[in-house]
């Protein structure tokens, strides 16, 4: 959290904020940090940028949370020869899967699943657990969706997920990492669909765990 800024009051600063007069409390202006002196006791600060709204809407408040942590650059959309390069990645990895099956292990028969909520949008991640009688043992397994396998080095997806790093829940919308083709569909373990995965294995003695 910032604390109280001083605000620079110019020619523009006045007619923006229709000086003088009553400011309205309830405002939210983007504000950016020019300096602070030893000698003061707040920073002093400028105007950056259009007034967001009312404080308390729901479009207003996620905008705020998006400047007040640097994510405003992911509310765009993804660029047209971006979305192009998707298409053909899902083109591709339709035509190839039952190739690419052939050199994995094949975990179909095994009952996966993921502990997202229902209202999960895309499901990276899942587990299964089987029960070795012989053994007394559990077998856990942890499956992650495998986006490097169609995230190539240097693409457009590629580079452009770099750059975002995260998907960006908010309340009533998300952000995403990669394009919908991606996020949604290729490197989501959605129920009954066959997926690509990164899978990790481990065992428990039911005796000591």
């Amino acid at each position: 959290r910032m604390p109280w800024i001083l605000i620079q009051v110019n020619d523009v600063t006045r007619k923006v904020l229709s000086l003088p007069g009553r400011l309205d409390p309830y405002q939210l202006w983007p504000v950016q940090m020019i300096g602070w002196k030893e000698t003061s006791s707040l920073p002093l600060g400028r105007l950056k940028g259009e007034c967001l709204g009312k404080a308390g809407d729901l479009a207003v408040e996620e905008r705020h949370a998006l400047i007040e942590n640097n994510l405003d650059s992911h509310d765009v959309d993804f660029e047209d020869a971006l979305l192009d390069e998707v298409d053909t990645i899902v083109a591709e990895a339709r035509r190839s899967f039952d190739d690419e099956v052939t050199r994995r292990l094949d975990l179909r028969q095994k009952r996966i699943f993921t502990i997202d909520p229902a209202t999960a949008r895309d499901l990276d991640d899942a587990i299964h657990v089987d029960l070795d009688e012989e053994r007394q043992e559990v077998e856990i397994g942890v499956h992650i969706a495998d986006v490097s396998h169609f995230l190539k080095l240097g693409s457009r997806v590629d580079d452009e997920a770099q750059v975002r790093t995260t998907s960006v829940y908010l309340i009533s919308r998300v952000l995403p990492m990669l394009p919908h083709g991606l996020c949604n569909h290729l490197c989501s373990l959605n129920p009954n669909e066959p997926k690509l995965a990164f899978s990790a294995f481990f065992r428990l003695k039911l005796a000591t765990g």
